[in-house]
């Protein structure tokens, strides 16, 4: 989940946030999984955007280094891709954080990124977050009983799970295994994007909606 040339508003919401945080002195910087797309793979169009030529096109102020980890195509994989995404990720984690020691490690989406995060912070003892933004709670675990279960043993070793509604909190609480009760934080929006119009009658007329309506 993050920008790159061929798909700029992936994960956005993520980037704003960390602009966000960066008033406050909180600095964030990305580690970002992408499937391993080889030649001629990547020729096809659904596996255009893992093509090493897509590059990653985050904020400016952040650093965003990829890391490639073998993803078969197939919702099947799901319950092996935090592992995948682990084994990948800990040794680019391991030199980042010598680089650059860091203080927490968050995982954006519960699969695979919270199980990779989790493998990491145990490999550098650092607190762990994790993020839930929706099919990841809702949808993958329906999909695949097992991700429940494994929803269960990954939110145990999280320091503090987030989820960005009330009902997404609800849902991995129901789990059980959660350390403290999860925390709600709704998605940011541009203020200068979107705003209410000054002259609302217009956009009525626009909708076909009455003033009373």
């Amino acid at each position: 989940m993050f920008p790159s040339e061929k798909l700029r508003r992936h994960g956005i919401f993520i980037c704003r946030e960390a602009e966000y945080l960066a008033k406050y002195g909180i600095e964030c910087d990305f580690l970002v999984p992408r499937p391993w797309a080889p030649w001629p793979l990547y020729l096809f169009a659904r596996w255009k955007a893992y093509s090493p030529a897509n590059l990653l096109v985050g904020p400016n102020r952040f650093e965003a280094r990829a890391v490639r980890y073998l993803r078969p195509p197939g919702l099947w994989f799901l319950k092996f891709a935090g592992r995948a995404v682990a084994m990948a990720s800990k040794p680019a984690a391991r030199r980042w954080h010598k680089e650059n020691p860091f203080d927490l490690v968050l995982g954006i989406s519960m699969f695979p990124d919270a199980e990779a995060a989790v493998a990491i912070g145990n490999e550098l003892g650092l607190p762990v977050a994790t993020l839930a933004v929706g099919s990841d709670a809702m949808l993958y675990p329906v999909w695949q009983p097992v991700l429940w279960c494994r929803l269960g043993s990954i939110l145990e070793k999280v320091d503090l799970a987030i989820g960005v509604s009330e009902s997404i909190c609800k849902k991995i609480a129901e789990t059980g295994k959660c350390k403290q009760k999860p925390l709600c934080v709704y998605l940011g929006r541009d203020n200068e994007k979107f705003s209410p119009p000054k002259d609302k009658s217009k956009v009525r007329q626009k909708l076909g909606l009455a003033e009373d309506d």
